[in-house]
């Protein structure tokens, strides 16, 4: 698995950023090949996170750059951009 993460410092309320992720964003990440989960966070800091995870990293790419230009395009407005992110391969997994 590979897993991506980003935070962002919300310039408007969190409702806002979840509305337009559930209805518009989600369904285009479902139609990328290897999508398993994503995963939207309300900060203790009043920030936003996203948590993504694809089976390869060259999915998580592919999902990457329509993600980028859709979250330009749509929410743009709501957040301070760039985002912090970090991504990686899933090394270890404890239940």
């Amino acid at each position: 698995m590979y897993i991506t993460f980003r935070k962002y410092c919300l310039k408007s309320d969190y409702a806002a950023l979840r509305q337009a992720v559930q209805v518009e964003l989600v369904p285009i990440l479902k139609r990328c090949p290897g999508f398993r989960a994503h995963w939207l966070l309300n900060c203790s800091d009043g920030d936003g996170a996203a948590m993504t995870v694809f089976d390869t990293e060259a999915e998580a790419n592919v999902a990457l750059d329509k993600t980028v230009s859709w979250v330009k395009a749509h929410i743009g407005d709501l957040l301070v951009l760039p985002p912090e992110a970090t991504f990686g391969a899933a090394a270890e997994e404890f239940t």
